[in-house]
Parts: structure tokens; C-alpha cells; sequence
């Protein structure tokens, strides 16, 4: 049963970044509908498997890097959808799908730890944490691909010569109004993500923080998107200075998912599992 449900999700979520690319080439909108409901069934069947692993191993399933990249993907899909619905934000779907399905195929070609069981994760405040840390997350990308275009858009247009392809971009102030919409959901989620991880730490330990290379990351990561923010609503910044700062946020977010991850002790290691 697991083994189908991620073959299914595996190929939704290629067959959505191919519908999503066809849309983008040719404009059909039909191809960018068959995309999103494409990608609904990759979203429902991934979130069945996560379901049946939870039940299967009696706590949340994001511990290892295994895990931990697949819950990723869900929370990218999830977020994606959900910005979709409320807004129109269908070519990000171009730039956003191929990295839904790049770390999804990726966590299913891992090989899965044996991890022993631990009751520091028998609590609720665990997979609170981490819906939110992996929801803030999740925004932050599509404020990625939201720059990213952004910076392709700007740059055509300076060079008076957009051509096919930036031509299918939304406008600069679309853009700048996505970017700002996602940093508005992905900061909220992270802040609360950090708040609910202190409380777990301090009711396993006694205290609210424990430094390590993870944490010491996600700190950083904080405090550049609420610098991003505040100079936004205070200094005014928009366009090009938000999209080049959503860029560089994500890769301090890759950094602290990954790097700071692959060296952490406890339990923000993926290889130092306790």
C-alpha cells in the first residue's frame, strides 16, 4: 500500500510539472487545470501515505533526512495549493512543481533508517513544531520562485527585449505582491514554529533554548526574514529588493534544513538520532 501511494504521488507530481510547463509554453489554461488537479492527487495520496506511516510508527514521521524531505514536499504542495486557490499564481506553479517533485523523488530514493523508538517525540507539541517550522518553510519557497521571476521579469524588461518566455511572467507588481503575500504566511508559521519548539525543549530539559548548529541557523533565518519584513513596512522596500532577499533567504533556509542538519547532535541530526 505505501509503495503504490508513492508511486502515485511520484507521478502526479511529475505529470503536474510537465502540465505546468505545457501551460507556460502555450498559455492554455486547460493544461494549468489538468496541472492543479493533477497535483491534488499527488497532495492526497502523499498525505495518505504520511498518515499510514504515523500510524504504522506511532509518532510523526519526520525524523531522519529521509523523513524529513518528504514532509517537506507535503508541506511545498500543501502551501502551493493553498496560495493557488486563494490567488492567481498559476506560473509559479512552473517554477515551484519541479522542486515539489525533485525532493520528493529524492526522499523516496533514500534508503529509510531503523530508528528506535523515543518518548520524546510522544507529545503533541513535536508535530505542532514541525507542521509549523515546515509550513513557514514551505512559503518561504514560493516567495523564492516569486523572486526568481521577479529578477527574470525586471531583467527582460531592462533589456527591452522580454522575449517568449518572460513574456508568460506575471507582472513586476504581481510579482511583488506574491513575494509579499508568501513572506506575510511563511513569517507568522516560523515564529510559531520556533515559540512551540522552545516549550517542547523545555518540557524535555527544562530549558526554552539548546544551542546547536540547527538551532543557531533557524535563529539567523528568523531574524533575516523579520529585517526583510520590517524594512518592507517601514523602509519601503518592493520590487528588486525583496525579490533579491527572498533569494537569499531561501538558501539560508536550505542551509539550515540541510547543512545545519547533516552536523546537529540530538535530535536535529539527521544522522545523530539519540
Amino acid at each position: 500500500m505505501k509503495a503504490a501511494l508513492t508511486l502515485i504521488t511520484a507521478l502526479a507530481y511529475v505529470a503536474a510539472c510537465l502540465l505546468y510547463l505545457h501551460f507556460f509554453v502555450t498559455r492554455k489554461e486547460a493544461a494549468e487545470r489538468w496541472g492543479f488537479g493533477v497535483l491534488w492527487v499527488g497532495f492526497i495520496a502523499h498525505t495518505a501515505g504520511l498518515v499510514i506511516n504515523y500510524w504504522n510508527m506511532g509518532r510523526f514521521p519526520v525524523i531522519d533526512l529521509r523523513e524529513s524531505l518528504c514532509f517537506f514536499s507535503w508541506s511545498m504542495a500543501g502551501m502551493y495549493l493553498a496560495v493557488r486557490t486563494i490567488r492567481s499564481a498559476a506560473p509559479l506553479g512552473t517554477f515551484v512543481l519541479p522542486v515539489i517533485a525533485g525532493v520528493f523523488i529524492a526522499a523516496a530514493l533514500l534508503k529509510k533508517a531503523a530508528l528506535p523508538p523515543n518518548d520524546m517525540f510522544a507529545t503533541i507539541l513535536f508535530p505542532l513544531h514541525i507542521l509549523l517550522i515546515f509550513s513557514g518553510y514551505a512559503a518561504f519557497t514560493l516567495a523564492f520562485g516569486s523572486g526568481i521571476m521577479y529578477l527574470l521579469q525586471e531583467r527582460g524588461l531592462k533589456s527591452r527585449r522580454p522575449g517568449r518566455v518572460l513574456d508568460r511572467l506575471p507582472s513586476l507588481s504581481e510579482l511583488d505582491g506574491l513575494i509579499y503575500l508568501s513572506l506575510g504566511i511563511g513569517f507568522p508559521l516560523l515564529t510559531l514554529g520556533i515559540i512551540t519548539g522552545a516549550a517542547w525543549l523545555h518540557n524535555l530539559e527544562g530549558v526554552y533554548i539548546k544551542w546547536n548548529p540547527e538551532i543557531n541557523a533557524s535563529m539567523v533565518t528568523w531574524l533575516l526574514y523579520a529585517v526583510i519584513l520590517h524594512a518592507r513596512l517601514l523602509a519601503g522596500w518592493r520590487g528588486r529588493k525583496m525579490a533579491a532577499a527572498s533569494v537569499l533567504g531561501f538558501a539560508l533556509i536550505l542551509f539550515t534544513f540541510l547543512g545545519a542538519g547533516l552536523v546537529s547532535s540530538g535530535f536535529h541530526g539527521f544522522f545523530n538520532y539519540p
